[in-house]
């Protein structure tokens, strides 16, 4: 693998979604404590449990407690559904039907789980708000300003690139070449399809950049107010993990699909950025080696 090659980023991409929510946001298009009502139908509200309580911020920290769509009990389902299909384009639109009418894991508010569905509401939300699809907006108002010349919204602006072939090794020891599930997938919960150099700027930009983003910006994205919990000194902002470690400050938000996985580490205090990409996510080894390189970097850094 080069540093030049593509692959996409999972939940990585989470921060640019975040990102440009924020921007909205900032410009008076949208509110992030709002309820979601005020954008999305009643048809697919009253589908999703405790929905009228839900705000675009729950949506984005991850304390609506809506149903992830890669649970479990349906990410079989979905990963069936993209593999009898490859050819045509699946937004947002495509993975929510893997939730509906499911029982949320807890009221809003109530508790902190992981969901990327939180994520496929914002990008719905956002195509309403904007008139259009948001990936328009991304380009125009994240990946270019931020100079960002090799990343492109998956699926959607596929022409601009190709992603390598990721494998992944399943229980019995079959690798299974993963490529064509992903590049006609364009969702909000992992937008990007990036190189190690631009995943690397946009973290860095996100901390420290004040020219590009402002502070109100920054602030809903990773303030001390803003910042949701979590265990063993762990916190969460929208789409940015923020961490004590050795007494230093890490931000940071990694990216997992079938096939790749994306690390997206920056240390503001060193000005250290350490990103890196494998097109084996999912495998066991794979995951492990990864794992024991990242920590190893980190020890020797901190």
């Amino acid at each position: 693998m080069e540093t030049y090659h593509l692959i996409p980023a999972g939940s990585s991409g989470k921060k640019a979604t975040a990102l440009l929510v924020s921007l909205l946001a900032e410009d008076g298009l949208l509110d992030l404590d709002a309820p979601i009502s005020m954008w999305l139908p009643e048809e697919l509200l009253s589908q999703i449990q405790h929905s009228d309580n839900m705000t675009i911020r729950t949506l984005l920290n991850h304390t609506s407690g809506i149903f992830d769509y890669l649970d479990p009990s349906t990410a079989r389902e979905y990963f069936e559904a993209i593999q009898m299909d490859t050819t045509s384009l699946k937004t947002d639109i495509f993975p929510l039907q893997f939730t509906l009418n499911k029982a949320g894991y807890f009221a809003p508010g109530e508790g902190f789980k992981y969901s990327n569905t939180g994520y496929l509401l914002a990008g719905l939300i956002m195509d309403q708000v904007l008139g259009e699809h948001h990936s328009v907006a991304l380009r125009n108002r994240v990946i270019d300003p931020i100079g960002m010349i090799s990343s492109y919204y998956s699926g959607v602006e596929k022409e601009r690139g190709e992603i390598i072939s990721g494998y992944y090794t399943d229980v019995d020891g079959e690798v299974i070449q993963t490529k064509s599930w992903y590049e006609n997938i364009g969702v909000a919960d992992a937008p990007l399809v990036s190189s190690v150099n631009d995943m690397a700027l946009l973290l860095k930009t996100i901390i420290e950049d004040e020219t590009l983003i402002s502070q109100e910006v920054r602030d809903n994205l990773f303030g001390s107010t803003n910042l949701i919990t979590l265990e063993n000194g762990f916190f969460y902002g929208l789409g940015i993990y923020k961490e004590n470690f050795n007494g230093k400050l890490v931000y940071h938000h990694n990216g997992l699909e079938i096939g790749y996985s994306t690390v997206n580490i920056y240390i503001p205090e060193s000005k250290t950025s350490i990103t890196a990409f494998l097109n084996c996510g999912g495998s066991t080894q794979c995951e492990s080696e990864i794992d024991g390189m990242v920590n190893k970097i980190l020890a020797e850094e901190l």
